[in-house]
């Protein structure tokens, strides 16, 4: 951490980390051809081939991540003290990177296709289930007398939910997400922790679950879920 500034009041930190896991969950998924009857009321209308998916969770052996975390804190009025009305802002960034390696555990299909899961190997990947690569949110605060706004963006990267050893058209990811949220509180009285409130989150819309299959998230939609913008307004406070 570095310390700068009038009073030292604005930093920048830097933090690189490393971290070991076992035996953690992980998401495993199995498809296989079924024959069902066409019509179930009459059954000499005979049979139809059906894909189905069966999904089951197990614990993968081992996971290495490693990373580095930027974050600061910046006041706009110590970079210009020519202009007083800016020492009421503030910035905040913070960014992640993620990366690391895992391995899979590799099942024997003949198995799997009776329904006994029964692992006969691993498989070192390059690549992270569950995991972002990128996160990074900036926020932007004004605060004047009893008077506090804050703006922020939130950004994550896609995310992988299969494990590396399947298919490249039926890994499954979740698309990339961002959105901006905005809060605005005033305190009522000096003297009492008492606030009247307005937040406003996900306002430019974005989509709150977006997944989908292969390496096009526009192609092989999974699932697609919007909620909209939401508000709230009100009074807060601790006596």
């Amino acid at each position: 951490e570095y310390y700068f500034g009038p009073n030292e009041g604005n930093s920048v930190s830097v933090t690189y980390f490393e971290k070991d896991l076992e035996d953690f969950l992980q998401l495993d998924e199995f498809t296989r051809d079924v024959q069902v009857l066409i019509d179930d009321t009459d059954p000499d209308a005979g049979f139809e081939d059906i894909e189905s998916e069966i999904r089951f969770w197990t614990n993968a052996s081992t996971r290495h991540i490693k990373g580095i975390e930027v974050s600061g804190y910046f006041n706009f009025g110590d970079f210009a003290p020519n202009f007083p009305f800016l020492k009421d802002f503030s910035f905040v960034p913070n960014y992640a990177k993620i990366t690391g390696d895992q391995t899979n555990p590799i099942f024997d299909q003949n198995e799997l296709a009776l329904g006994n899961i029964v692992q006969i190997g691993e498989q070192l990947t390059d690549s992270l289930t569950n995991q972002a690569e990128e996160i990074y949110n900036l926020q932007l605060f004004y605060e004047w007398q009893r008077l506090s706004v804050r703006l922020s963006y939130n950004y994550i990267s896609e995310l992988q939910r299969s494990p590396s050893s399947a298919a490249i058209d039926t890994l499954e990811y979740d698309a990339e997400k961002e959105n901006w949220d905005m809060s605005v509180q005033y305190r009522l009285f000096p003297s009492r922790d008492l606030r009247f409130f307005v937040e406003g989150d996900n306002l430019g819309n974005e989509p709150s679950d977006q997944r989908f299959n292969g390496s096009d998230p526009n192609l092989y939609i999974r699932r697609y879920e919007t909620i909209g913008a939401r508000y709230i307004a009100g009074i807060r406070g601790s006596f």
